[in-house]
């Protein structure tokens, strides 16, 4: 991840607008949103056998400065040959709407909520996903927190909507 941010310095920024852009890139493309990447790619299978038809759930974090949970139903929808068709659907929800963090040097709350949908395609031999697709959307509110150059506080609306492509292929 270094190795990311070493090119920086040659883009012409000072050293506060360097430190703005790093911060926003490890909130971005930092350990926690590619585990909660890698989290949401392979699929978390209930501790019974399932045959079509079958559904179980699962929650994950979603890896963001904003504490969300991802509470997904899936669904064994379909076999065919040596390829399982799962689909989920997710509620996201902010897990806690008072939790303060940090948005490019400033204290922020937020109280986000959602939907999401997922299809994938998973190899019934190994269990390993060959491809997922993910869709989804969030709406809802960060409040920027008085303090520095805000005398009071500022609510934002917000929308997220996303869609991802993951596929998994072995070499």
């Amino acid at each position: 991840v270094d190795n990311l941010y070493s090119g920086f310095k040659d883009l012409g920024f000072d050293d506060a607008t360097l430190d703005n852009v790093k911060k926003a890139m490890q909130q971005t493309l930092g350990e926690n949103s590619i585990k909660a990447s890698l989290q949401m790619a392979f699929v978390t299978y209930p501790e019974t056998s399932l045959g079509v038809g079958s559904s179980w759930k699962d929650v994950l974090s979603a890896g963001m400065s904003f504490p969300l949970n991802i509470e997904n139903t899936w669904k064994l929808s379909a076999v065919e040959g040596d390829l399982a068709n799962l689909e989920a659907d997710g509620n996201i929800i902010t897990t806690d709407k008072d939790k303060e963090f940090s948005v490019n040097g400033m204290k922020a709350k937020s109280d986000l909520s959602g939907q999401q949908a997922m299809k994938s395609k998973v190899n019934t031999k190994n269990g390993w996903p060959t491809e997922l697709k993910v869709l989804s959307e969030i709406k809802g509110t960060m409040t920027l927190l008085a303090g520095g150059m805000l005398p009071t506080d500022m609510e934002v609306p917000m929308e997220i909507s996303t869609e991802s492509t993951f596929v998994i292929k072995k070499k």
